[in-house]
């Protein structure tokens, strides 16, 4: 009878033994791309072999590059005094939002209303001495046709009466000019924005061309970031942006690159941008720094593997591709480090095991 167990238990205790096939993280290409998709480590330990390998993981058919810009108002205007005067109200303060004809403050409006009083005087008169002078050349008109005056006569009434309109045209002139003035006084905002300065105080004079305040137009803001010069034909309008702020965190906001400059800084090599972003909630304000991520329209595929499959070679950079029986070196483009991994280009399809170095 004991003969019989032993075995039996035996038999057990190897069964519940794991086996080298336990040992691999992934040991198989079709375990490799399920790790993949499920965002594990592409690493990959062979059975039997002594070095590790890891799988080539697609990151999407555009690059995507890093940069820190900052944001800025879409337009900046400032708004300054059309006439000089005492500043009798400033009714904005800085941070308030204003529409287009909005009154933004009053400059003291009596002495201009005295000079339009008077150039309407001016006006009465000029019109007054019109008709005088146009009565007079019909008379005389009248009297040239009988032939009881020469034509040089008529010519000097005629010339009174030209006269006569001149001053009455220059006196509709300054009334114009005097009721513009007036107008001025009280001064609204030329377009919709938000206060972002007001370097002018109730009770103060100011003179003409005096700034009063300054408006940011903040719908949409624009990021201002820079790219190195490699990537000027790479990156294109309508191209994404994503930028991530220090005060907002874990929150990503979403815009499109309206710019790419046409000249490259000589100093910095580098190609500025400018991307336009929603504001609707005023929570982007000018002045943030963001760090963005530009997806690249014109960019070629990319490639996510462990800094460890990387190695350099004759001033190149190489990955060992594994294929059927035997290894082949690649040559790749690395765009940037991300921790353990590095982010590559080259000719690759991804799902390819490459050979960790280390």
């Amino acid at each position: 009878m004991k003969r019989i167990i032993l075995p039996i238990l035996l038999a057990l205790l190897l069964s519940a033994c794991p086996g080298d096939d336990d040992r691999a993280t992934i040991e198989t290409p079709e375990r490799a791309e399920s790790a993949v998709e499920s965002g594990e480590e592409a690493s990959v330990e062979e059975p039997g072999d002594e070095n590790g390998y890891a799988v080539v993981r697609p990151q999407g058919n555009s690059t995507e590059h890093r940069a820190i810009g900052s944001f800025e108002a879409d337009e900046e205007v400032t708004v300054s005094a059309e006439v000089g005067g005492t500043l009798l109200s400033l009714l904005v303060d800085v941070g308030d939002t204003v529409r287009s004809g909005t009154l933004i403050g009053r400059i003291d409006p009596e002495n201009f209303r005295l000079q339009l009083d008077s150039a309407r005087a001016q006006l009465a008169v000029a019109e007054a001495s019109l008709g005088n002078a146009r009565s007079e050349y019909e008379r005389k008109q009248i009297l040239f046709d009988d032939g009881a005056i020469p034509q040089s006569t008529l010519d000097l009434f005629r010339t009174q009466l030209e006269m006569a309109e001149a001053q009455v045209r220059s006196a509709e002139a300054a009334v114009a000019i005097a009721a513009e003035a007036l107008e001025d006084t009280d001064v609204v905002a030329p377009l919709a924005g938000v206060i972002s300065a007001r370097p002018a105080s109730a009770g103060e004079f100011v003179g003409a061309g005096d700034p009063l305040v300054v408006i940011s137009v903040v719908n949409p803001i624009v990021l201002r970031f820079s790219v190195p010069e490699r990537l000027a034909a790479e990156i294109a309008e309508g191209d994404e942006v994503n930028a991530r702020l220090a005060a907002y965190p874990g929150r990503v906001f979403s815009g499109e690159v309206t710019l790419v400059s046409p000249t490259v800084d000589r100093q910095t090599r580098t190609v500025p941008i400018e991307a336009e972003f929603d504001n609707g909630d005023g929570m982007l304000r000018p002045g943030f720094f963001a760090e963005s991520v530009v997806r690249l329209s014109g960019g070629q595929p990319t490639f996510l593997v462990p800094n460890g499959a990387l190695f350099s070679t004759n001033g190149g950079l190489y990955l060992r591709v594994l294929e059927a029986d035997r290894v082949r070196d690649v040559a790749v483009a690395l765009v940037e480090q991300r921790g353990s991994s590095s982010l590559i280009t080259g000719p690759l399809q991804g799902g390819e095991r490459v050979e960790l170095q280390y």
